[in-house]
């Protein structure tokens, strides 16, 4: 589903010769223009590290800017700015896509997280960590990637986000035209190339 994913399975002995990223089912996210002061971050395991997001939200609260975090997933050590719960239905996750001004996935590892793919199909900019694969974003255009996990890093990233509506709207749309790569019917074509290549 990735080169990275590639990478690691040739590192134990398991050759890929193709690589086919996962599908996305594009009509079901929708781009708005309109964005609420929340940050997003989907996933509570720890090598998600939420705990980077956290404290990056919390530092730019310490500067004055009145943002949120949701975390999608349990997590303990809430403060009144941080709304967490459990499972989140796939309906109500697809609108809160639509509501964030960003991503923030700073994860330790990640094969192709669908959560980066469905924020960038619902025009919302992403701020990764070293964990997610390179081509789940293009970086500078559809959103961040940071190569640690220093939440002042992160908040960086949020803070030009914040700052520069212009370049938010950019990045939104960039982040949209992205994920128009992985439409299902695309990467079904490519499975059924796949298929017809080898039975030859």
């Amino acid at each position: 589903m990735s080169g990275k994913v590639a990478s690691e399975m040739k590192e134990v002995g398991l050759i890929c010769n193709e690589v086919i990223p996962i599908p996305l089912i594009l009509e079901n996210y929708h781009p708005k223009p309109e964005r609420e002061p929340i940050i997003l971050h989907v996933g509570t395991n720890p090598r998600k590290r939420p705990d980077v997001s956290v404290r990056a939200v919390k530092l730019l609260r310490s500067l004055g800017y009145n943002i949120r975090l949701i975390l999608v997933g349990h997590y303990k050590g809430k403060a009144d700015w941080v709304i967490a719960g459990g499972a989140c239905p796939d309906q109500e996750l697809r609108e809160l896509y639509s509501r964030a001004l960003a991503l923030m996935l700073p994860s330790l590892w990640e094969g192709f997280p669908y959560a980066v793919l469905e924020a960038q199909a619902s025009g919302t900019p992403v701020i990764v960590g070293p964990g997610v694969p390179d081509e789940a974003l293009v970086a500078g255009k559809s959103g961040f990637k940071v190569t640690s996990f220093n939440p002042e890093e992160y908040a960086e990233k949020l803070r030009l986000l914040l700052e520069d509506g212009s370049l938010w709207k950019r990045m939104s749309r960039e982040a949209r035209k992205y994920a128009e790569n992985f439409d299902h019917v695309k990467i079904a074509r490519r499975y059924i190339e796949l298929y017809q290549a080898t039975t030859r």
